[in-house]
């Protein structure tokens, strides 16, 4: 059972939390303007993504 979940844990939770710490990694050391990047995932990637997972099933 550990191992099940281990690897659960490791399939899930690392591929999420690489952008998170990426993020505040940068956040940290350089100023950015995040005003781009909220555009882009609110009118882009928002929707590919909804469209991508109405698709799949």
């Amino acid at each position: 059972m550990i191992p099940t979940v281990m690897a659960t844990l490791f399939q899930v939770i690392v591929p999420l939390s690489i952008p998170v710490i990426v993020g505040v990694l940068l956040g940290h050391f350089k100023q950015l303007d995040t005003k781009p990047l909220l555009t882009l995932t609110l009118y882009y990637l928002s929707p590919a993504i909804i469209f991508l997972q109405t698709t799949i099933q």
